[in-house]
């Protein structure tokens, strides 16, 4: 700290006059001069001092406050339990420290003298706060000390029964009590709660440790006798010591009663043990050994209410093992047979056998029972045949007549059951039956994978036997019981196959090789189904529990690309034809939409992007929100005047201004959910292209929806649709079918006429059939199949157009659409176009050569394609 200059140095000049070189007029002035410059002296003097003091009262307030936290550090750590010791560390470790920093800083002597006055009255306090500390922490330290010595005369005291002893720790503890009270030491002790302590503990060991009655009323004396303790602690210790003893007393008596019915005593040992017990301990003295039970630690009392409790108990446990016996002997009867019962019987009258040495209670308790199981045996076994026959007949169905382990055993079980009864003919009945189950069970796996109709002559040959002449009546009753189980079989067959077909045959099949493993392929599956006369459009290759797991993958995906890419993935594994009949499948199941099915279709065509976000359900609906019912219904309008190629193509268009009689309730369905789909595709374009017309976005949905799958060719004026991937062709194909019409000859030899045809009902056979004919050339046209792989033909009423069924091998025959009714492949209609082509291409321009290929040409355009 700088030190400050005196007055006269800040002013730099003597007090006084001016000099001796002034002149008298001068005089003045400089007096004036030096009054002035004295006073400035002054001010400033004084602000220095004033800067002095503060730098002063800075220093030693920081010091103080040094000097605070590290005294609070000190007392926080400080153990020491004496003052001298505290006093000592706090000057090595605080006091000396601080006035040795001091000493180093740059100050004044009188600046130092300031801050080290004010510094030591804060190190003084400091100093005997810690020594104050210390103090208690030796009161602390002592007083603890004291506690366990305390404790531990407590503890002597208590486990003493020496009087004498008693006295001399309780003494000493008193002295101790006072010293430590004298001194200051803390001790959670004074003479009364040390007095009350050892007195309770002494008590709780005695109880504790107590083995007799006496034990504990030697503890309640104690607690009586003792002064120090209040009525209501007095009163607490004696119901504590009460409880105890309400607990030992309980104990003993017990182990006196288990130790006596332990002992398996007579009647004549038991009395005797009861004349002892009232008065001392019971001593029974047997040949080989001598029993004894102590009593001595209970009170006489205790003693008789134990003679009355052993006595009571005694006479319930000869009921209870009475009880116990009857109730174990009463459960075995039910397994055994009448004749066995009956015996049973004679050996209780008697008391011999099994009954030997029962008490006449039991003996004829349990007569009674056997009684009963005799009399109700009868209806109890007729019961359990109902229930087993029931039961296997029930098994049998479902397996095919082919038991399993469990129903061989009823099988056995319930015949031994009508043996126990002495029903032979009752046995013999139930063993035609079951034969007869196995039976129709041979008879059904024959024909299981057949059609009805071979399934329905399977039954009618066994309602012949029932009606043959001469069958005796074992084997109508056999052919009967037979044809009942049988349509049992066929019932659950057709409930199986109407549920879940592929489910059906893969069980059937699995069941058959006795191989839980199995897996038909898809081929098999077709054709075990059409083998049965399943529709082929409701032939499938999936089970249900297929179906499901598809739709829960594909309804879990978010975005086109990642639905289109699990469904091609999924279809991966099958060729094209079962591909196209597993969509059909899915969607009959409504495990997709039809909207899912062009974008599994369409994989790689990025304008079904459109199609799925306008028929997505919640962005439909968001969509249609943007436009008035109007425009919406101008946009459907539009989309009906427009998609007549697609529309026709499926319900094939109208007649006269009338829908066709082809029009099916679910093809109409199918054109108006197409007509939606497009319009909800137009709706979507409008919303991203506030631009563009109702047309446009019409044609532009036309062209995303079906255009970009389909294209058109005609026939008879109809549309008929094919694969986008047949556009090349679609124009040779329906020129082929139109002309396979023309040969009206040939059509009247094939078609069988409808017989609610106005032919039928009013021309001779031959005559109905040439003018169907020339009514087909006219005015029939090809409807494209739902696979867009061929066609078939239908009348202008919309009929399919049946074909004549030969009628050699037909019964059982397994029937295809194509050979019930006038169908085509595209596959080989163009086959049949590309090789006329070919041969048009490849005739000579001129000579011979050109008229013999005009003729193969011609002869070629002749050959029939249905």
């Amino acid at each position: 700290m700088p030190k400050i200059p005196v007055y006269e140095q800040q002013v730099k000049m003597a007090s006084g006059s001016l000099g001796p070189r002034a002149g008298a007029g001068l005089e003045a002035p400089g007096q004036a001069l030096a009054s002035f410059g004295k006073q400035v002296g002054d001010v400033a003097f004084k602000y220095g001092m004033m800067e002095k003091q503060a730098e002063v009262k800075a220093t030693a307030a920081e010091f103080e406050d040094g000097v605070l936290q590290t005294t609070n550090e000190f007392k926080q750590q400080n153990q020491d339990t004496t003052t001298a010791a505290a006093k000592q560390r706090y000057n090595e470790q605080v006091a000396t420290p601080a006035l040795q920093r001091l000493d180093a800083m740059d100050l004044t002597p009188n600046q130092k003298r300031d801050v080290r006055t004010r510094l030591q009255r804060q190190l003084t306090k400091g100093s005997l706060t810690v020594q104050q500390a210390a103090a208690n922490n030796g009161k602390i330290v002592r007083g603890n000390l004291m506690d366990k010595r305390l404790a531990a005369l407590k503890t002597d005291y208590a486990t003493t029964s020496d009087p004498e002893l008693k006295a001399i720790y309780s003494n000493e503890a008193n002295n101790l009590i006072a010293e430590s009270q004298l001194s200051g030491d803390r001790i959670s002790y004074n003479a009364k709660s040390w007095r009350n302590g050892a007195v309770s503990e002494d008590v709780a060991t005695r109880i504790n440790s107590a083995n007799s009655n006496q034990h504990f009323e030697d503890a309640k004396k104690s607690v009586r006798e003792n002064t120090g303790y209040t009525e209501v602690e007095r009163a607490q210790l004696e119901a504590a010591i009460a409880t105890k003893q309400s607990a030992f007393i309980t104990t003993e008596k017990k182990r006196v009663v288990g130790e006596v019915f332990a002992a398996m005593l007579t009647e004549d040992e038991f009395n005797e043990a009861m004349k002892q017990a009232s008065t001392g301990d019971i001593v029974i003295n047997r040949d080989d050994e001598q029993i004894g039970i102590s009593l001595a630690g209970l009170p006489n009392n205790e003693r008789l209410n134990i003679v009355k409790s052993l006595r009571t108990q005694r006479n319930i446990k000869v009921s209870e093992e009475e009880r116990l016996a009857i109730e174990s002997y009463s459960t075995t009867f039910a397994d055994k047979s009448p004749a066995e019962l009956q015996s049973n019987l004679d050996d209780l009258r008697a008391g011999t056998g099994f009954a030997e040495g029962m008490s006449l209670r039991v003996r004829t308790s349990l007569e009674s029972i056997v009684n009963t199981q005799i009399r109700d045996r009868a209806p109890m076994v007729t019961s359990q045949i109902d229930s087993n026959t029931s039961a296997i007949k029930s098994r049998l169905s479902l397996s095919n007549g082919v038991p399993d382990e469990d129903t061989a055993d009823d099988i056995q079980e319930t015949v031994e059951l009508f043996n126990s009864l002495g029903d032979e003919a009752g046995a013999v009945k139930f063993a035609a039956e079951v034969e007869a189950i196995s039976s129709a069970g041979a008879l059904y796996s024959s024909v299981k994978y057949k059609s009805d109709a071979a399934i329905l002559n399977a039954g009618l040959a066994l309602k012949q036997e029932i009606v043959r002449e001469g069958a005796t009546v074992e084997e109508v009753n056999k052919a009967q019981a037979t044809l009942t189980a049988f349509n049992a079989m066929v019932a659950n067959r057709q409930e199986s196959i109407k549920k879940d077909p592929v489910g059906f045959l893969q069980s059937e099949n699995r069941n058959d090789l006795r191989d839980q493993e199995a897996t038909l392929t898809p081929k098999q599956l077709i054709e075990k189904q059409a083998a049965m006369n399943i529709p082929d459009g409701d032939i499938r290759i999936l089970s249900d529990a297929q179906v499901k797991a598809f739709q829960t993958q594909y309804k879990g995906l978010t975005t086109y690309a990642d639905k289109s890419d699990y469904a091609v993935s999924f279809l991966a594994d099958y060729n094209a034809a079962d591909q196209n009949r597993i969509m059909r499948n899915l969607i009959k199941s409504d495990a997709i939409t039809l909207v899912d099915s062009m974008i599994i279709a369409n994989p790689g065509n990025a304008a079904m992007f459109a199609v799925d976000a306008g028929n997505n359900p919640e962005s439909a609906k968001a969509i249609s929100a943007l436009f008035t019912p109007t425009e919406r219904k101008d946009v459907a309008a539009l989309v009906a005047g427009k998609n007549t190629n697609y529309t026709g193509s499926v319900i094939g268009g109208q007649i006269e201004g009338m829908v066709s009689r082809g029009a099916t309730a679910a093809r109409m369905l199918h054109a108006t959910t197409m007509n939606s789909i497009i319009t909800n595709t137009a709706l979507y374009y409008k919303s991203v292209d506030t631009n563009i017309s109702d047309d446009d976005a019409v044609e532009k949905a036309i062209n995303t929806v079906v255009n970009s799958q389909f294209s058109f060719g005609n026939v008879n004026g109809k549309p008929l649709r094919f694969p986008s991937g047949m556009a090349s062709d679609a124009d040779g194909i329906s020129k082929k079918l139109q002309s396979s019409l023309s040969n009206t000859e040939y059509l009247g030899s094939v078609v069988d006429v409808p017989a609610d045809s106005p032919f039928s009902r009013n021309l001779p056979t031959a005559q109905a059939e040439q003018a169907y004919a020339s009514e087909l050339a006219n005015s029939g046209y090809w409807v494209t199949t739902s696979d867009n792989q061929g066609a078939y033909l239908v009348d202008q009423n919309g009929n399919m157009v049946p074909r004549k069924t030969p009628i050699e091998d037909f019964a059982g025959a397994v029937m295809k659409p194509q050979d019930m009714f006038v169908m085509v492949n595209f596959a080989d209609v163009k086959a049949n176009v590309d090789e006329a082509n070919l041969l048009d291409k490849e005739r000579p321009v001129f000579g011979v050569g050109r008229i013999e290929a005009t003729k193969v040409i011609k002869a070629q355009a002749q050959r029939l394609i249905f």
